[in-house]
């Protein structure tokens, strides 16, 4: 199945062609209108994918192994009538065109055309019809679960429709990713009953602070936790705001995550007045005194702040929408990342003494402020690297931000953008609003390459790497070392160096579908003073233009005896950094360079002029970092000729 996807990607789809129909196109009268033409066809049957005809929107089909859609197979159809079944179909936002393979009554395989179903875009066009039967449905549980209690909170004095709308923005931010995995699933499935939506509800319940006002261990830290709270949920706010009125400059097309750009408005515009945010939650909050309010009141009001903020900088925030559309530089592998944060570093995993941070206890108390659902919109969980994956203990860990994680138990993301400026400005913004100490990322690209597991990766190569995104530090007594590989930051349980790996992450937010291979780099460290555009390109390069063998298959493949081999000697470089010869490092920007010019089908996936610029900033980065690590030795050679001087003067 993933043979013929990466063949349908590199088909011309202008080519003559067949097309196998399974919905309005079946309808002759229609195919006849739209091309004024009759088309030879015949019956025929798409095993592996499921058809959804939701009452609301156009029937479309997803990728399902134990399905099979019956339809007409609909043959020469010429460039110019792709074009016209492209611009009805509305191919890239509504449909995608792809590749598949038919059977005929034959019994012939038949390679095709058919348009597969874009459910995130169905559901954002078509949003108050797809989800209205959801939300009623929710919102009729609530009332019963909860009752007068979501109500208490708003004004007497209010007009019904303002307290409606108000009720409505509390109970999505409570449950918003839970309303949001519904739709997904409603996008895939034809009915979702009541027994579905309750079980999904009641998977974490209604917030409460009840059990934090009871726990001593809990209350010294539970006004940090609190503004947590409110941040998060004002951010959230503000992105609902942004796409409801700015996402004709801010859509981010399937199979991309589609909060990633209004996300990074949102963050934009929280961190231009930080101060002042910061100064009316300080104002419209007693987080000190938590025993009088209830959860769903510290929700309300950062619901009312953010309606506020909002209403204050709406001028600016069309400037931004502008900004974010303008700064975009899309090429064609697909991208994702993974921030991790922790006021302990390195020790926040088997921690001992969590109290340390005096701030968040290591992040210990994240699931008794339902920080899941506050987070949702980053990817937020917390991460002990363990395969326990969501556990709801107080193990502590990361505070993660896996962007494009849309529910808590799925294992795998959707990749955000394949964009490398905004994957960067959307990290670097992330940076900006979270307080807590930043500690590592992860970058995932989409894998479009056979790997050969024979081969024997240049070493040196892969210290190029980590010269542009890992951490080289000067101390006097050790000199320079890198962190993340010589204080074994990136080596797992069993002893394995985690410098390149395959996983796989879900091109869709349904869970049955095929997740899609990825490569994953987990070495560089998170900082404001990182180039991640710069560091994206250039792996993206890399990995195009030398293909290098992952060290292993995460969950699935233990290290070769070359991976065992090449990771001793990065860990003996990580301990003594010594400078790579000008030839290597030419040789590697070569590479990067090959990559990058064929990154989308031996094609550039970027303007030239655009590469021609990363590629100087490569070279002078590369160049520049590389000079340093011959400083420690002129640095004491110049230190013990100024203690000689010194004396000598003094002696005099």
């Amino acid at each position: 199945m993933e043979n013929l996807q990466q063949k349908t990607q590199t088909e011309d789809k202008k080519q003559p062609g067949k097309l196998f129909a399974y919905g309005t196109l079946r309808d002759e009268k229609i195919l006849k209108t739209i091309t004024g033409k009759k088309f030879k066809r015949q019956p025929a049957i798409l095993k592996g994918y499921k058809r959804c005809a939701p009452k609301s929107a156009y029937p479309y089909i997803l990728p399902h192994e134990q399905e099979m859609v019956k339809g007409w197979l609909i043959e020469d159809i010429t460039p110019e009538i792709w074009e016209k079944f492209d611009e009805y179909e509305k191919e890239g936002l509504y449909f995608l065109r792809q590749k598949v393979e038919v059977l005929t009554e034959q019994k012939k395989l038949v390679e095709a055309f058919t348009y597969v179903g874009n459910p995130e875009y169905l559901r954002r066009t078509f949003g108050d019809k797809i989800e209205y039967s959801i939300h009623k449905r929710v919102f009729e549980y609530i009332q019963e679960r909860i009752g007068d209690e979501v109500y208490r909170v708003y004004s007497s004095s209010e007009n019904e429709e303002k307290k409606r709308s108000r009720q409505q923005k509390l109970i999505r931010e409570m449950f918003g990713p839970e309303i949001n995995h519904l739709t997904s699933l409603y996008c895939s499935e034809q009915y979702l009953s009541r027994y579905v939506i309750k079980s999904e509800l009641e998977i974490l319940g209604v917030p409460t602070l009840k059990n934090v006002r009871k726990d001593p261990q809990i209350r010294p830290y539970a006004p940090y936790y609190l503004e947590l709270i409110v941040k998060h949920s004002i951010v959230n706010q503000l992105e609902m705001y942004i796409r409801n009125s700015h996402i004709h400059y801010l859509f981010n097309p399937a199979p991309y995550w589609q909060f990633t750009l209004t996300m990074l408005a949102a963050l934009r515009l929280y961190n231009n007045h930080q101060p002042q945010i910061q100064a009316l939650i300080n104002e419209h909050f007693d987080l000190d005194d938590f025993d009088q309010l209830e959860y769903m009141d510290y929700l309300e009001k950062s619901i009312v702040l953010a309606e506020l903020i909002y209403k204050n900088f709406q001028e600016e925030v069309k400037y931004i929408a502008m900004e974010i559309f303008d700064q975009r530089r899309r090429g064609h592998l697909s991208l994702g990342v993974e921030l991790e944060f922790s006021n302990l570093g390195r020790n926040a995993i088997y921690c001992s003494e969590p109290h340390q941070d005096k701030k968040y206890a290591n992040m210990a108390y994240f699931h008794d402020f339902d920080l899941f659902r506050r987070t949702w919109k980053f990817g937020g969980h917390i991460d002990d690297h363990t395969l326990e994956y969501q556990s709801r203990k107080r193990t502590g860990g990361f505070l993660e931000y896996a962007f494009g994680k849309k529910w808590f138990f799925e294992k795998y993301s959707e990749p955000i953008t394949n964009d490398p400026r905004i994957l960067h400005y959307l990290v670097i913004e992330t940076l900006k609003f979270s307080d807590i100490k930043p500690h590592s990322l992860h970058l995932n690209i989409e894998k479009q390459y056979e790997i050969d597991w024979k081969k024997e990766n240049n070493v040196d190569f892969l210290i190029c790497l980590l010269i542009l995104g890992g951490d080289i530090i000067y101390e006097s007594e050790r000199g320079h070392h890198e962190t993340r590989v010589s204080a074994k930051e990136i080596i797992d349980s069993h002893g394995n160096l985690q410098f390149i790996l395959q996983n796989r992450h879900s091109p869709y937010a349904v869970q049955d579908q095929e997740s899609t291979p990825v490569i994953e780099f987990q070495f560089p460290r998170l900082g404001t003073n990182k180039n991640y555009e710069l560091l994206t390109m250039s792996l993206k390069g890399f990995l195009m233009g030398y293909k290098p063998r992952p060290f292993y298959i995460r969950d699935r493949m233990s290290p070769s005896s070359l991976s065992t081999h090449e990771s001793e000697i990065l860990m003996k470089w990580a301990e003594h950094p010594y400078s790579l010869s000008e030839r290597t490092i030419l040789q590697f920007l070569g590479y990067v360079e090959k990559g990058l010019l064929s990154e989308r089908h031996n094609f550039p996936a970027h303007r030239k002029r655009y590469i021609i610029k990363i590629l100087y900033q490569l070279e002078k980065a590369l160049f520049l970092r590389n000079s340093l690590l011959n400083l420690p030795s002129l640095d004491k050679q110049f230190l013990n000729n100024l203690s000689q001087n010194s004396s000598s003067l003094h002696k005099k």
